[in-house]
């Protein structure tokens, strides 16, 4: 996409599709610094977004800020990651009933999920994801600490941490 193409429709879709992201989200998604200002200005100028100055998010509805989701924020951060390695066809959402995964997406022929396991999940998710896990589906886990992997008993085809920038950090359990 060429600087200064960039819609504002595609802005609002992406902030539809996830409710809520970090604008250095949305800036890092489309890779245009000057044109999604503009969007984002434009769309909250128009009402149709919010945005919150002390976290630096905008977000679809008040309600939806309220609900934001940290292990969402994280997962998202992995995809953008992903993105510049390998093509990504679709992504969206997961519904609440796949947690703990957060984000699925497409690439080639393979469906990925990216799971975020916090340091007071792993316990949960061990037992209950465990009997839900899809055999058709490669799980990426992002996790808040590196102690959490060696915790973690889920089949997964790597693991994340991503630091405070929004840097992913890659790893494979040993």
């Amino acid at each position: 996409m060429e600087e200064g193409t960039l819609q504002d429709k595609e802005v609002l879709d992406l902030i539809k599709k996830y409710n809520v992201l970090l604008k250095s989200q949305v800036y890092a998604y489309f890779g245009q610094e000057r044109a999604v200002g503009r969007a984002l200005k434009r769309l909250e100028k128009d009402n149709r977004i919010g945005s919150s100055p002390v976290t630096k998010m905008v977000y679809l509805n008040e309600n939806s800020y309220a609900a934001r989701d940290e292990g969402t924020l994280q997962a998202f951060w992995v995809l953008i990651s992903l993105m510049k390695k390998r093509t990504v066809s679709e992504h969206f959402l997961a519904d609440r009933d796949e947690y703990p995964v957060r984000i699925i997406f497409v690439s080639g022929e393979e469906l990925f999920d990216i799971l975020y396991i916090g340091l007071n999940d792993v316990k949960l998710v061990n037992s209950v994801f465990q009997r839900k896990c899809r055999d058709s589906c490669s799980n990426i886990i992002a996790v808040p600490d590196l102690s959490v992997i060696e915790k973690v008993s889920l089949p997964a085809i790597g693991y994340c941490l991503v630091k405070g920038d929004g840097e992913v950090e890659y790893y494979t359990k040993s």
